[in-house]
This record gives C-alpha cells, structure tokens and sequence, in this order.
C-alpha cells in the first residue's frame, strides 16, 4: 500500500478561491479532474475575525475532506489488487 503524503494531496489542487461572508470563510477547492471540495471556517466573535486565520483554517477544512477521499480511493485500489 502506497503512503500518501501532503506532497501528494497538494498536487491534486489545481485551484483554491476564498469567499468570506460576514466571519464565515469558505474555501473553494478545485482538483486537477474539475471536482470541487468545499472546506469552511467560523468565527463566533466578530471582533477577532481575521481574513488570513478564516483562509487558513477554511484551506485546512478542505484539505482534510481530500486527504479522506483519497485515503478511501487508496484503499479501493488495494482491494482490487
């Protein structure tokens, strides 16, 4: 079984747009196949919302989300081996 890697997640990105709505921050994930992953962050307090930290952690979200999906799609291969 092959060990995924951030290198290897990263390389599956081929675009990344932000859009903030209030202290939301959702991150659009576009992958080199045209499939889209949406990763999101909240701040409760608008006070400390920072664009940079929501960017960040909705990034992180995102992120996440792929590293499962190929997580499951490497297991799937390995079962049909």
């Amino acid at each position: 079984m092959k060990k995924l890697t951030l290198q290897d997640i990263l390389s599956l990105i081929a675009d990344v747009k932000y859009e903030t709505h209030g202290t939301l921050t959702v991150c659009i994930m576009t992958l080199n196949c045209g499939f889209k992953l949406v990763g999101a962050s909240a701040c409760l307090n608008p006070k400390d919302f920072n664009v940079e930290i929501g960017e960040n952690l909705a990034h992180k979200d995102a992120v996440d989300k792929l590293w499962q999906l190929e997580g499951y799609a490497q297991l799937r291969l390995n079962e049909q081996e």
